[in-house]
């Protein structure tokens, strides 16, 4: 069993997907008590793993329309982070090494075509 520690590039990536998805996370509230409520994207995640549609919505996706603010967050975020690469993910979930490329993939498309 893997603590939630090793699964934080993982749950990154996810996160990453629902960005550029546009799905919006849930609000919670802090673990550590500090009476905030925090941007959680874990539930929106699972529901969007459970879609039959996922897989479709990422194939489908309108790359050519990618809005500029959802780039840019993306690529501030994660992107450029070191620990969001497919090659470090893959130790950890293929699944997941998957999703880091499509996200990835996206970016560079931008760019490219911007």
């Amino acid at each position: 069993m893997t603590n939630a520690s090793s699964n934080y590039p993982c749950l990154e990536v996810l996160e990453a997907v629902c960005v550029m998805l546009d799905v919006k996370p849930v609000r919670v509230p802090d673990p550590a008590g500090s009476g905030k409520r925090l941007k959680d994207f874990w539930t929106p995640s699972q529901k969007l793993l459970g879609d039959l549609k996922f897989l479709p919505m990422l194939m489908e996706y309108d790359k050519d329309n990618i809005p500029e603010k959802t780039v840019n967050v993306v690529r501030e975020k994660y992107y450029n982070h070191p620990d969001f690469d497919p090659k470090k993910i893959r130790s950890i979930s293929a699944a997941c090494e998957g999703l880091c490329r499509w996200v990835r993939a996206m970016v560079v498309y931008d760019q490219v075509t911007s």
